[in-house]
């Protein structure tokens, strides 16, 4: 999972640092500000369910 800036930039970005192999990235995010949020599931042969939390 990588996040990046609405020109692009990469923000963060992590591979399984969350429970189990889930990825999880903390940044501070700004009011009124877009951002892209890009995911590729574990296994890329195969579809399956995602899910994106923010709190």
């Amino acid at each position: 999972m990588a996040s990046f800036s609405a020109n692009s930039t990469k923000i963060a970005a992590d591979d399984d640092s969350g429970v189990g192999t889930n990825a999880m990235i903390k940044v501070p995010l700004e009011a009124n500000t877009d951002y892209l949020l890009r995911i590729r599931l574990y296994y890329a042969r195969s579809a399956g369910e995602s899910a994106v939390m923010l709190w």
